[in-house]
């Protein structure tokens, strides 16, 4: 069927929300539903009500209920940003467990999980290999746009060419790609992987090749990393800032920029470089739960001791009480 501006409607697959809503409709049994009521109808019965019973009952026995929170702690960083090429549909994140400890996380195309796998060339495809490819490959992009000096979002574009972009939490790193990327699209018919800007109608197309940059165990580090405390982490962040502080040249207030921070913040985590070589170790390898208690503040109150023997021993007036809890 065609509208008069030429615009096709139907003549396409019925997708499982389709087919359970004509199980369910009651005009098929000789009835009308208003108001969350059921009345009889007018129009002649095609199916017995035993019949419609039953469908009924088996829609009910073959229920999934699913958890809202299967997700929650998985979020994909191209989540709302990818689409099916072949099928110009969005595509969403899930996971699936392996042996119950290690996630493997995938995009799968919405056209495919409705309306059948055969009616996809895409399907679905490995979270991770897609996110770096489409890191890398929107990398040099910027590179090129920087050349030109045509680049309306700096500091984000700064930010996922530095180092420091390792460093970040999945949801600044999703800020940014926000603050870049209007759309990703990709089709495994041909390996084709295509990033629309933001601010504009400009699509850049990619050959890849995601089983060479699958990396099947990356998403479980993800997770530890996720899981470590928060001054180990802001200790990382702190040496890799000081990195680029001083052999990069890159200034305070840009580095600030770059992973979302105020300059004052970012001051703090810098602070934890003044601290003791042997009280960094000890940060790196004491256990998470011993190091969850402490304080951002309690550790930059060390940090601004000079004399490090002073340092260690308002460190181990600090852990003493967590070294006597078991």
């Amino acid at each position: 069927m065609a509208y008069k501006s030429g615009k096709v409607f139907g003549g396409k697959k019925y997708g499982v929300t389709h087919i359970q809503w004509i199980i369910r409709n009651v005009v098929y049994i000789g009835k009308v539903s208003y108001g969350g009521q059921i009345y009889n109808g007018q129009n002649k019965a095609i199916i017995d009500e035993n019949t419609f019973k039953e469908a009924q009952e088996k829609l009910k026995l073959n229920r999934v209920e699913r958890k809202v929170t299967k997700n929650k702690d998985c979020t994909g960083l191209l989540s709302k940003l990818i689409h099916c090429k072949a099928c110009n549909t969005l595509m969403f994140h899930t996971y699936t467990m392996k042996k119950g400890r290690h996630k493997y996380r995938y995009y799968v195309c919405s056209n495919a999980q409705k309306r059948g796998y055969s009616s996809c060339p895409t399907r679905s495809v490995n979270a991770q290999a897609i996110e770096d490819a489409t890191v890398d490959c929107l990398r040099k992009i910027l590179t090129d746009n920087r050349k030109r000096s045509h680049n309306s979002n700096k500091q984000e574009s700064e930010a996922i060419q530095s180092p420091v972009w390792n460093t970040l939490y999945t949801e600044e790193k999703r800020r940014i790609l926000k603050a870049l990327v209007k759309e990703v699209d990709y089709d495994a018919s041909n390996r084709k992987l295509g990033i629309t800007l933001n601010g504009g109608d400009l699509r850049l197309e990619f050959e890849i090749n995601l089983k060479q940059v699958r990396p099947l165990n990356k998403w479980h580090k993800e997770i530890e990393i996720e899981r470590e405390s928060t001054i180990r982490k802001n200790l990382i962040l702190a040496t890799q800032l000081q990195k680029l502080l001083e052999k990069e040249g890159v200034e305070m207030k840009q580095a600030a920029g770059w992973i979302g921070l105020s300059y004052a913040r970012l001051s703090q985590i810098l602070m934890l470089n003044f601290l003791s070589t042997e009280i960094k170790e000890s940060i790196l390898s004491l256990d998470n739960k011993k190091l969850s208690p402490i304080s951002d503040n309690s550790l930059r109150k060390i940090a601004a001791e000079v004399d490090w023997q002073k340092q260690q021993l308002m460190w181990q007036a600090l852990i003493s009480p967590l070294n006597q809890t078991k």
